[in-house]
Parts: structure tokens; sequence; C-alpha cells
């Protein structure tokens, strides 16, 4: 709200990021909550998507399993990251 408050055009080009469009659409009254939570979902999985599809196509990928800040996946990484330098 306060993007649009400050004069921030709904058609610029940092609306175009995920979910900026579509709370600016709930704002306006356009789209209900729940349609704007179902958008922004899915809006989220298609560019997860066009990520992997992405990375599949890239030589030497060493994927980790998790999420980030998990302890284990952080310890792969570190032993990854560090069998490189030795």
């Amino acid at each position: 709200q306060r993007l649009l408050d400050s004069g921030t055009c709904p058609e610029c080009k940092a609306f175009d990021a995920i979910g900026y469009g579509d709370v600016s659409a709930h704002l306006r009254g356009e789209i209900s909550f729940a349609h704007l939570l179902e958008r922004v979902q899915r809006h989220t999985r298609n560019y997860a998507k066009r990520q992997l599809t992405w990375f599949r196509k890239e030589s030497g990928i060493e994927w980790l399993y998790g999420f980030g800040d998990e302890p284990g996946v952080l310890q792969q990484a570190l032993e990854k990251i560090e069998g490189r330098r030795g």
C-alpha cells in the first residue's frame, strides 16, 4: 500500500515481481484475498518450475535436498565447498 500511496504506478516494472501486481489488484478491490492468495501461490510454483528447468540444463549442478537453513543442509554445503578447496 505504501508503494501505491507514494505514487508508484501499478503498471511499473516493479509490480511485475511475484505478488506485487496481485496485491495491488487486491488493494484496488479488483480481486478477493482468496483469489490473491491462489494467484501468488500459483505464480510462485510456476517460477520455481522454471528455475528447476533452467538448472537441470546446467552442467555441474550438485543438488542439496532440504531447506538452506537446516543444519544438515548447511553441513553438506560446507563439506562440498571445503572439498573443492582441498
